[in-house]
């Protein structure tokens, strides 16, 4: 009897240890294919950033990410794949990171071609994964940031009028993170620095307008962003 409860309890262990093993090869196998999707955000960034020095080329810009669009889409479409059938929520920390930068460059350069937001579900579609609204989020304020950069290298770049475009896009954002109640974490953190944004950008606005390089508008005249569909 005692054997019996032995050999019992050393398959429960055997069972055990074959999950555990199963579980690794599908987080190393998830690693890899999340190591593919950095190397080619690598690439598309060091084109994105170019419209800080060469905004005027904006459309040579855009080719050269659209190129490099269509391997990054097979490589999340792989990472998809490879993510057991409602089981993304137990791999999301190992590519939330790689999603939300793969979002922001769609929210940027949506914008700047539109001059609207892309929605969560466009931005879902052209990613071809299950973006969650916290990565949605992130994306966001990444977009932000960038935006309110953008606004005082366009000074330099003659492009006057987009910084003031480029305000009420995140000012909308800040005014909607305020609404939240967000706890002190990661996405708290990245939200605080919308602030800093909206003020680098008002700024860079307010000189334009007291030299009378663009005109001046009442406030509320400046029509609020709102998400393409």
């Amino acid at each position: 009897m005692q054997t019996q409860e032995y050999e019992t309890l050393d398959a429960v262990f055997q069972r055990f240890q074959e999950a555990a093993e199963t579980e690794q090869k599908k987080r190393d196998e998830i690693r890899d294919r999340t190591r593919e999707i950095d190397q080619s955000l690598r690439k598309i960034q060091s084109s994105f950033h170019r419209i800080h020095s060469q905004l005027n080329s904006l459309d040579t810009i855009y080719d050269s990410i659209q190129s490099f669009l269509p391997q990054l889409q097979e490589q999340f479409q792989q990472l998809h794949a490879a993510i057991p059938p409602g089981e993304s929520y137990r791999y999301r920390d190992a590519f939330r990171r790689p999603t939300s930068q793969a979002a922001f460059i769609y929210l940027c350069m949506h914008w700047l071609k539109t001059a609207r937001l892309m929605s969560l579900d466009d931005t879902r579609a052209s990613l071809g994964l299950d973006l969650d609204l916290e990565e949605y989020l992130f994306a966001l304020c990444s977009l932000c940031g960038e935006l309110a950069r953008l606004a005082s290298n366009a000074v330099v770049a003659g492009a006057l009028d987009l910084p003031a475009r480029i305000l009420p896009l995140i000012s909308a954002v800040q005014l909607g993170f305020k609404q939240l109640n967000l706890r002190n974490n990661e996405l708290r953190r990245a939200s605080d620095a919308l602030k800093y944004d909206v003020k680098r950008c008002e700024e860079v606005v307010y000189d334009l307008r007291i030299r009378g390089l663009v005109p001046s508008v009442a406030p509320g005249d400046a029509a609020e962003p709102s998400p393409s569909t």
